[in-house]
């Protein structure tokens, strides 16, 4: 059969409440490009909006260690997640 990423099934990253301003983000996965692209959607702006990362962070996806350096690069909250233990 073919092989589905995490990325492509349950590990998208969801807005968890989203708005002008900035919002929270849950249940990453590692999956970077995901990530990138709900904050291009949301027209998230490093430095002028806040984000709050409330857990999963890491894990199923392919990128957990992109998605850590991208959380701190953007000065991110995080909550951790059950997958997040470690």
């Amino acid at each position: 059969g073919m092989m589905r990423s995490a990325c492509n099934s349950e590990g998208k990253a969801k807005p968890a409440g989203v708005h002008e301003g900035g919002g929270l983000v849950g249940d990453v996965h590692g999956c970077i490009a995901e990530l990138r692209l709900l904050l291009r959607k949301v027209e998230y702006t490093p430095g002028e909006d806040f984000l709050v990362l409330v857990g999963d962070l890491v894990n199923k996806g392919p990128a957990s260690v992109e998605v850590v350096r991208e959380a701190q690069s953007l000065n991110a909250l995080a909550v951790r997640g059950n997958h997040d233990e470690a």
